[in-house]
């Protein structure tokens, strides 16, 4: 039987792959969704300098999902070469997919730059339409060079649709190109029971020892020497009762330094990486989630928090302001261990004023998978 259905190809800034099975793990849900109701395939051209065998092509099916990855061994910086580099290597990978798909009906950019470079090629050589989405939280930064600035302009202006996540993105691409037309898109979650529904009962009284959880990779950008500064400074002016589990890899012998250096052994565990599932039951077995963020476009660790009922501390990093407000946590300035530390004195006083279910209604309500698939039906209508 054929299956009729449309052809949507995500095309990912950062994707799991053979050298990196860490990097960009939000990334597979957004191709899941988008198999939902299209068919779905993910198109990931991955510069690396361990790619030593030359340059060869995975192509995988996980789920419903066509997955072609594109190895390239990195043997130099390609500078403002890097676009004819990346278009070549994406031709080719869009080749293969074509072959094993079909011809596709959109591409779904989960970035501007640099899948852009390719979705331009398939709009020239194909005449395939594509959708944007930019959630790169160092696109300011990024800005800086001219070349990219005239390639982003270009992805945007042929887009069908383009999109932000959060208003901070949209408010800082629009910083550079005012003419744009940008829509406001978040992070969504699958429409869910919790993972763990007796989890307040699981976690225990808060009154009885406060379980903080902390979910990222252990780089300077997740701000987790930050946490740990508050929960020392914390504390030494409140006393004891509330504790720290870690979850994510990265710089753990840094984190084991820092711990030891703040005299923290007793009140923070490190468990390292995690299956998405046991994620989600220790966030369910914990009182709240803190993510100290240096910068943050859409952290799905905060839906994925809310969906289980549990309020947020977080940073003002940008997206945490679009998807933490009064009812579901608290907000306080980034880079401060001082503000950071008098967030969780006010999250533990204020704990029974956050209603798991309300949380788990307003994280139902906006960041429902329609919403992905609303936009991408409209992309392919314009």
């Amino acid at each position: 039987m054929t299956d009729e259905r449309r052809k949507i190809v995500f095309v990912p800034a950062w994707y799991p792959n053979e050298f990196q099975p860490g990097l960009g793990t939000f990334s597979p849900i957004v191709a899941d969704v988008i198999a939902r109701r299209f068919r779905s395939a993910v198109l990931f051209v991955h510069f690396h300098d361990d790619a030593k065998r030359g340059t060869w092509m995975d192509v995988t099916t996980r789920g419903e999902v066509l997955e072609v990855r594109r190895y390239v061994h990195r043997r130099f910086r390609a500078g403002f070469l890097f676009p004819l580099l990346y278009g070549f290597h994406f031709w080719r990978a869009y080749e293969r997919l074509e072959h094993e798909m079909g011809r596709p009906d959109l591409l779904y950019l989960g970035s501007l730059l640099p899948g852009g470079i390719g979705a331009l090629m398939a709009r020239a050589r194909r005449g395939i339409p594509y959708a944007t989405i930019e959630y790169f939280s160092g696109f300011s930064d990024s800005m800086r060079s001219r070349v990219k600035r005239l390639l982003v302009g270009r992805v945007l202006k042929r887009a069908a649709l383009n999109s932000a996540v959060g208003g901070p993105m949209r408010e800082t691409i629009l910083g550079f190109f005012k003419r744009v037309q940008i829509e406001v898109n978040t992070n969504v979650i699958e429409v869910k029971e919790p993972c763990c529904p007796d989890s307040i009962r699981a976690a225990g009284k808060i009154e009885d020892g406060a379980k903080m959880i902390f979910v990222g990779n252990l780089v300077e950008v997740k701000g987790w020497d930050i946490l740990l500064e508050a929960l020392a400074l914390y504390s030494e002016r409140y006393g004891s009762g509330l504790s720290l589990t870690m979850i994510g890899g990265g710089e753990e012998a840094a984190l084991t330094r820092k711990v030891e250096a703040l005299g923290l052994g007793d009140v923070v565990k490190h468990i390292g990486r995690q299956p998405h599932e046991e994620v989600l039951k220790q966030i369910s077995a914990h009182h709240f989630l803190a993510l100290p963020s240096r910068v943050d476009t859409c952290p799905n660790v905060i839906l994925e928090a809310h969906r289980e009922g549990r309020p947020v501390l977080a940073t003002r990093c940008g997206g945490p302001e679009d998807l933490v407000n009064e009812a579901d946590g608290i907000l306080v300035d980034k880079n401060s261990s001082a503000d950071l530390a008098e967030g969780m004195h006010e999250m533990i006083t204020r704990y029974g004023d956050f209603n798991p279910d309300t949380i788990i209604e307003q994280v139902r309500r906006d960041h429902r998978l329609e919403v992905l698939l609303d936009f991408l039906s409209r992309a392919l209508d314009r």
